[in-house]
């Protein structure tokens, strides 16, 4: 079986997270050519300026788990099946957010809501 190489880049507040193991999800817009379950996954950053620096590796893993994924002002679903509050909790901290408050203002500035698209979870590094 062959596993693809896929980048995944990620914001100056997550490098720490996702370099210590803490974070170790990440929610995107869907994607024209999806990651699967098995690809190895480049965890990246810019150095400086996006586009106009060096990306800069965090660490290395495999991916381990993709699903759909919604999220409005009050409420997250996962694969289909509506968390509940202490869920959403534990959720927001898995993908780097103190609270499931900041999670939801980020992509409501970022991407609007509800918002649709996708869950991609790792492992350990490569």
């Amino acid at each position: 079986m062959t596993t693809t190489q896929r980048i995944l880049l990620f914001k100056p507040k997550f490098i720490e997270p996702v370099r210590a193991g803490t974070k170790l999800q990440t929610i995107r817009p869907t994607r024209r050519f999806p990651i699967t379950v098995g690809d190895k996954l480049s965890l990246r950053h810019w150095k400086d300026r996006p586009y106009a620096s060096p990306q800069v590796l965090i660490r290395e893993a495999h991916c381990t788990r993709t699903g759909p994924v919604r999220i409005s002002h009050d409420w997250v679903v996962v694969d289909h099946r509506l968390l509940t509050a202490p869920e959403i909790i534990e959720f927001a901290k898995a993908d780097g957010f103190e609270h499931p408050q900041q999670m939801i203002e980020e992509f409501a500035t970022m991407h609007g809501l509800p918002f649709s698209g996708v869950l991609i979870q790792w492992g350990a590094n490569v």
